[in-house]
């Protein structure tokens, strides 16, 4: 309850707290008379109304940057502070690193054979590629003090022997993507004897023709700087065997003759199906004809 007091004549009220901030009149003259709080217990009641309450995580949270302030001034606690934070990066390097080289590459990178059936020269040519992909890593790179503008080069499709007499429609086109310089030379598996030998320049191709229906092996020697009189490259990236044999088949009917005309790539390709394999340099020695022309073969 509160008591309200008239002005005029001196007269007692008593009123409810909700009659706060309303008017009566007074029973003694008629006056109206505010009901109104003394100012004390109003003081008292808005502040127990409206001030603010102190929130537990207040007290918490600055009583955790006090034992944080005693655990990095103290040397023990720095020694753990240091440990803890060389864990953390430690384990997200190791993270990191095992993200980054855990990743698998593509590994069906090999060479490739591609072989078409076709008739007579003047009838399209209708391709076939065989599936089985296979893996081989990339070729190594000639050794950096071997520049190209300096290298001994012979002309891109020169024939590095006598050309065998071979009668036949077959073909076959070798293309040679790599940085090096390469020389293939073609084998009848059958007699041992080389019928071609060919300089193929680095990103160029060179097509053999007018091949004898058979089975060849491909063997050839990577680099730069051709020396004519060793029979190998100054600076060699290696000597392989093409991994397939080479088949070439020929029939003729009445409306024609079909020949095979095969592709192979010296370089590595994705979804190859070859793998060349590694030889020695007398293997590929033993390859190479005894006689060298002075000519290019016809493309």
């Amino acid at each position: 309850m509160v008591d309200v007091k008239c002005e005029l004549c001196g007269t007692v009220h008593h009123a409810s707290l909700e009659q706060l901030g309303r008017q009566l009149r007074c029973a003694g003259c008629g006056a109206p008379v505010l009901i109104a709080l003394p100012p004390k217990q109003l003081n008292l009641d808005s502040a127990s109304i409206h001030s603010p309450k102190s929130w537990p995580w207040r007290a918490t949270k600055s009583g955790l940057i006090s034992l944080w302030s005693k655990v990095i001034s103290s040397r023990p606690g720095r020694r753990i502070l240091i440990g803890l934070l060389s864990f953390v990066v430690t384990a997200i390097l190791i993270s990191v690193s095992v993200e980054f080289f855990g990743k698998k590459q593509p590994s069906n990178e090999a060479a490739t054979i591609s072989a078409s059936a076709a008739k007579s020269e003047s009838q399209a040519v209708v391709s076939a590629r065989a599936p089985a992909p296979a893996s081989e890593a990339p070729l190594a790179p000639p050794p950096q003090n071997c520049q190209e503008r300096d290298a001994q080069r012979l002309a891109n499709g020169f024939l590095l022997g006598d050309e065998e007499r071979t009668e036949g429609y077959g073909i076959l086109k070798i293309v040679n993507g790599t940085d090096d310089d390469a020389v293939l030379n073609l084998v009848a598996s059958d007699s041992g004897q080389t019928i071609r030998s060919v300089y193929v320049r680095n990103h160029s191709r060179v097509s053999i023709r007018r091949l004898t229906p058979g089975t060849y092996r491909a063997y050839f020697a990577l680099g730069m700087d051709w020396d004519d009189a060793e029979g190998s490259f100054v600076c060699d990236s290696g000597y392989k065997e093409f991994g397939r044999s080479l088949v070439l088949q020929e029939r003729t009917d009445a409306n024609g003759t079909e020949y095979s005309e095969l592709e192979i790539t010296l370089h590595p390709v994705i979804s190859g199906n070859v793998v060349s394999a590694p030889i020695s340099k007398a293997t590929f020695h033993s390859t190479l004809p005894h006689r060298h022309s002075q000519r290019n073969p016809s493309e």
